[in-house]
């Protein structure tokens, strides 16, 4: 039965029931935007992720059409076709994996309203399959987080700023470059935003308010005395050396990876690969589970692109949806 709660345009629940099958798929192909809205970021997504989804399935849904393919009777084997098409056409891996991703979620929802039984994208690979980085790329969970910025105290000048780093890295998802190269002067103290001197491009901040309030702690707990070795006050390094012989310098990216890792053996997380990039990866993931919207994971780590961003979604769907669980074997 169709859920009641998303009648298409101008039908009631009613008389989109008793509509023969033909007309009622014309009526989803036709409406299929308003009802996929509500399948996607819980019902909220921004409308810059709407637009991406749309415009993949749009092209998906012509290609159909101009080979005279009724979208809603096809097999694994016309996605094929598809996926084969976009790359004689030159589509780069990725994007083609991103218009997978779309097309999925597509008969996902078509799924839902019983137009299909089995989802032909779901076995689709992308030419390069992007399962083998996924399997590498780690992160850690809320709690391991928690726990390891539990750990790091706040009573040194040093302590205090390995945590502010962390928090930086895996709340905001800064690169270590960007916690290198930020001054004193790029901090927006009235608007609560920063200045980020980005690794291919620049961009602005606007930090939680929890972690803004451990920044100013720390620059509050630093030794005045640094401000006398810079001509202009804003080029004063945020993150700042504490060794004898370089107090007060910038830190370099060597020793932000060292101190990270320091702190990831302490509390007992220090893996291979498991380094300091990890916590970029971390902040990725946890806020696509959260909101379930791409754009905003892009928006935060300020990637050139979405379909960079895709890869934390294919990671959560995986771990959410334990595909094996289908399997009907019972071990106790």
């Amino acid at each position: 039965m169709l859920p009641d709660n998303l009648p298409p345009k101008n039908n009631s629940a009613l008389d989109f029931l008793i509509k023969s099958n033909t007309e009622k798929e014309n009526i989803f192909l036709t409406n299929y935007k308003e009802v996929m809205a509500k399948y996607i970021a819980d019902g909220n997504p921004s409308q810059d992720t709407l637009n991406n989804y749309f415009g993949r399935i749009d092209a998906y849904l012509t290609w159909c059409g101009l080979n005279r393919i009724n979208p809603l009777h096809i097999g694994e084997e016309h996605i094929v076709l598809y996926r084969d098409y976009l790359r004689q056409e030159g589509s780069k891996a990725s994007t083609i994996y991103a218009n997978l991703i779309s097309l999925k979620k597509f008969y996902h929802v078509a799924q839902k309203f019983h137009f299909i039984q089995d989802n032909p994208v779901a076995d689709v690979k992308s030419p390069r399959d992007p399962d083998a980085s996924i399997i590498k790329f780690p992160y850690l969970t809320a709690g391991k987080l928690e726990y390891l910025l539990h750990i790091v105290p706040t009573d040194s000048e040093k302590t205090l700023r390995d945590k502010v780093i962390i928090v930086f890295m895996a709340l905001e998802g800064l690169r270590t470059v960007e916690i290198h190269r930020m001054n004193q002067g790029d901090i927006n103290f009235g608007q609560q935003s920063i200045f980020i001197h980005g690794k291919g491009k620049n961009g602005i901040i606007y930090p939680r308010s929890d972690t803004f309030k451990l920044l100013q702690h720390y620059l509050q707990m630093k030794d005045k005395s640094i401000l006398a070795q810079y001509a202009d006050a804003k080029d004063i390094p945020v993150f700042t050396s504490t060794s004898h012989n370089k107090y007060g310098s910038r830190i370099d990216r060597r020793n932000i990876r060292r101190a990270i890792d320091n702190w990831l053996k302490e509390a007992g997380l220090k893996e291979p690969g498991k380094s300091a990039h990890m916590l970029r990866h971390t902040c990725a993931t946890l806020l696509y589970k959260e909101t379930k919207d791409l754009k905003v994971v892009q928006e935060t780590l300020r990637h050139s692109s979405i379909n960079m961003s895709g890869k934390y979604a294919h990671l959560m769907e995986r771990e959410e949806n334990r595909y094996t669980k289908n399997i009907p074997i019972e071990l106790e």
